[in-house]
């Protein structure tokens, strides 16, 4: 019986599968199921296992949520990775702020170091 399965597989173009990645097995998972289920002489073999094709369709919806699921999910990395990108840049941005407001800072109270620490730069005590 295993046999007659398997050509059935083959004439279906289900056999042989080489994955090489999740996009691939979600595809080949969505035809392989696709496949079956519009096939009555598939659905007839399966049933020769005590696969029935409510079990086939959920097994179809599972593959389903599967997709949704890595979508949302490549979605969600996605807006993280901007989110870090924007991120980086507005510190950037403040870093290079920070570096001209110490200058000023620094030539401002040129005269009165320990003035420097009321804006929250710390002087050696030798420089004082």
């Amino acid at each position: 019986m295993a046999g007659k399965l398997s050509l059935v597989l083959e004439e279906l173009g289900l056999l042989p599968f080489h994955k090489s990645g999740f996009g691939d097995w979600l595809n080949h998972s969505k035809y392989i199921y696709r496949k079956i289920l519009g096939t009555p002489d598939a659905l007839a073999g399966y049933a020769n296992y005590n696969i029935t094709q409510e079990k086939l369709e959920a097994g179809q919806q599972k593959v389903l949520d599967t997709e949704a699921a890595h979508a949302n999910r490549q979605r969600l990395k996605a807006d993280a990775e901007n989110a870090t990108a924007e991120k980086n840049k507005a510190f950037r941005k403040l870093e290079a702020w920070m570096k001209k407001y110490l200058k000023v800072v620094d030539i401002a109270l040129e005269d009165a170091p320990q003035y420097k620490e009321k804006v929250g730069i710390v002087v050696p005590y030798l420089q004082r």
